[in-house]
């Protein structure tokens, strides 16, 4: 769910999108 969320955010502003990719991973690990 993760992923497919990021992709709408990705959609909707890619520079914010990357930021919460970047926290995701970094609490994922």
């Amino acid at each position: 769910m993760i992923e497919q969320l990021s992709i709408v955010v990705v959609e909707k502003d890619r520079d914010r999108a990357l930021l919460i990719v970047d926290a995701l991973r970094e609490a994922g690990d």
